[in-house]
């Protein structure tokens, strides 16, 4: 069944409307030049632009140059997304570094004989930093 295209009022097959209604969005005014058209006309003309939009469930171009909208400063959709992006890669990493040492202490919790690095001493040899003058004194006596 042939659907017209809300743009330029055209029929097309419905499975390629809408290919061809993104290209006619595209190329909306840049296939022919415009007349000069009185104010009212423009407006007119405006207007219908804006409905083809929200027929399309699109909200229309404000019609500033593309300088000033490049002024903004904000952070874009697109920024926002790669900083998402980069951030969610960020933190699988340090979830996989937090497993990996996880699982080194579990290891060395079941071995600890078997290369943990920790030195224990046995006995009365501990120092625990109250002895240690009078252990000192008595070898001098």
């Amino acid at each position: 069944m042939d659907e017209p295209c809300p743009i330029c009022q055209r029929k097309f097959p419905a499975r390629f409307l809408e290919r061809h209604v993104n290209l006619c969005l595209d190329t909306l005014g840049a296939a022919e030049p415009e007349p000069k058209l009185s104010p009212v006309a423009t407006q007119e003309q405006s207007q219908k632009s804006q409905n083809v939009f929200a027929a399309l469930g699109l909200k229309a171009d404000s019609g500033k140059p593309a300088s000033e909208k490049a002024k903004k400063g904000g952070a874009t959709l697109t920024s926002i997304l790669l900083a998402e992006k980069r951030l969610k890669r960020r933190q699988e990493d340090l979830e996989q570094q937090i497993r990996q040492k996880q699982a080194k202490i579990e290891q060395s919790e079941q071995n600890p004989d078997h290369g943990s690095g920790h030195v224990t001493m046995s006995g009365g040899n501990q120092d625990d930093g109250h002895n240690s003058g009078r252990q000192n004194r008595q070898a001098y006596v």
